[in-house]
């Protein structure tokens, strides 16, 4: 039996809208702590198979969280950019980003 997981995006409050509009299910954070909180939500339910989390929260995770998803399968965890701070995408990264959508069915920027 295959396990269906889904697509979650963490979000700041005010870089929530672009998930919201576009239809993907967003968790709203304000601080460290919430995120944290929110993590350990997610961790427990079990049901996230990508998470995108901003590049800017990498440091609010719990030393506690980070082993635990060290540990695991899922979720993926994905680090976006805001869209101020996004760059043009070298030809290598296009690439890359086009076959994580085929694999996946998701369109990710892809920093290497």
């Amino acid at each position: 039996m295959t396990e269906s997981r889904s697509f979650l995006a963490i979000a700041p409050w005010g870089q929530d809208i672009g998930f919201n509009l576009g239809g993907a299910p967003v968790v709203t954070v304000y601080d460290k702590d919430s995120l944290n909180v929110a993590l350990d939500k997610i961790l427990d339910e079990d049901t996230t198979g990508i998470l995108a989390v901003p590049r800017p929260m990498m440091d609010w995770l719990s030393e506690r969280n980070r082993r635990t998803l060290r540990r695991r399968l899922f979720p993926v965890i994905v680090y976006y950019r805001y869209p101020e701070e996004w760059e043009e995408p070298s030809a290598l990264e296009e690439t890359v980003s086009l076959l994580v959508q085929r694999a996946i069915g998701y369109r990710l920027r892809i920093k290497l």
